[in-house]
């Protein structure tokens, strides 16, 4: 059978994510894949979104600070790996700045008292149990939107090559010699072309910020400054590709050495389409 490939799209985890496929199999084969896949998509989506009140994390917003909550083994996954990358990164990384965020308008209003001065440490999971020792608020975005992705790729045949793009955060099985486009910074109409130094990559830059959002500092709630570059990080897997930009784009004195302890590559697009090794 001669190989055959397909594209398809749909709007989940609040951007449109295209599913490409190619493989020495039917076409009609290939949508069963891609339909799987989205699937998988559609299930983290559900579990993770902080803006749907039945999700496993507004549950846990909810009542986690009143008692224990089992975690399912996806969420358990995430939240561990978040707690992780706080510990590395010494907090540079926290889903708890969630209330903060709501505090300055960025997130939906819930209903509950949150503790301001909450972060990462205030966090403990025992056994596969959660439990807040302070009001807080966590709000997974862009590794729940990176953790999607992986699990998208992982239900695919692994006979069948595969992308999978969640506006931007991007995964490939044959990712060597492949390029992808990142918007330049200065001219978001603009492409430039980098080559991938790992299966997955994501990127943060002031043009994916929505008007009146911006990035926080964890330790401290101050906004950092606007400007005009793009942050790519290649790295194994895209939920650590998508924590690792937003290390990347605060550039704290902590920020090369949590990418050398991954073994993750960052490229910074300047405003004059200069691109730099971080």
């Amino acid at each position: 059978m001669s190989g055959n490939s397909i594209t398809r799209c749909k709007p989940l985890l609040g951007t449109f994510v295209e599913i490409s496929l190619e493989g020495n199999v039917s076409e009609k084969a290939l949508i069963a894949e891609s339909s799987k896949a989205f699937s998988a998509i559609e299930k983290i989506d559900l579990a993770m979104s902080f803006h749907r009140p039945e999700s496993e994390i507004s549950q846990l917003n909810n009542s986690a600070f009143l008692q224990a909550h089992t975690l399912s083994e996806e969420m358990y996954f995430v939240l561990t790996q978040a707690l992780y990358l706080s510990k590395i990164s010494e907090g540079d990384f926290d889903i708890s700045v969630a209330g903060r965020l709501v505090a300055k308008g960025q997130l939906p209003q819930k209903e509950q008292l949150v503790d301001l001065s909450a972060n990462w440490q205030d966090i403990e999971i025992t056994d596969r149990r959660i439990r807040f020792h302070k009001p807080l608020l966590i709000d997974l975005g862009g590794i729940a939107k990176g953790f999607a992705v992986d699990r998208a790729i992982e239900s695919i045949d692994s006979e069948i090559k595969a992308t999978v793009n969640a506006g931007g955060d991007l995964r490939m099985t044959d990712w060597r010699d492949n390029l992808i486009n990142v918007q330049s910074p200065a001219n978001p109409a603009a492409v430039i072309e980098l080559p991938m130094l790992a299966s997955a990559v994501a990127t943060s830059a002031c043009y994916n910020l929505d008007e009146g959002r911006s990035v926080i500092y964890p330790k401290d709630s101050a906004e950092a400054q606007q400007s005009a570059k793009s942050y790519s990080v290649f790295a194994q897997n895209c939920l650590l590709a998508d924590a690792l930009t937003k290390i990347a784009f605060l550039n704290t004195s902590s920020a090369s050495d949590v990418l050398q302890h991954f073994g993750a590559h960052a490229r910074v697009i300047g405003s004059v389409h200069t691109v730099r090794e971080q």
